[in-house]
């Protein structure tokens, strides 16, 4: 498992796809919030998707395997985020 890890192949193929993955993160970023929350918090969600995507790239050369895990976290973030506005924030569509 190691050498798979240390494969500097596998390592670029790991951190572009987290680069991918944080770009696409925009659909839970940017269009479903639109459907539900008000706009001054819109601008929260915009902020946060453009900070997930400029670590990814600042990560992608020097830290391979953090970037995969990016949206990963990115999307766990902004479900638990979306979950607590509709429940106690009143976002429901």
């Amino acid at each position: 498992m190691d050498a798979l890890l240390d494969n500097p192949t596998m390592q670029r193929v790991a951190a572009s796809l987290g680069v991918a993955g944080s770009v696409a993160l925009a659909f839970f970023y940017v269009l479903v919030p639109a459907l539900s929350v008000p706009a001054p918090a819109m601008y929260g969600f915009y902020a946060a998707w453009v900070a997930l995507v400029v670590l990814s790239l600042r990560w992608w050369g020097r830290h391979p395997w953090r970037v995969f895990v990016v949206p990963v976290v990115g999307l766990v973030a902004v479900l638990v985020a979306l979950w607590f506005g509709g429940e106690y924030l009143g976002w429901a569509p």
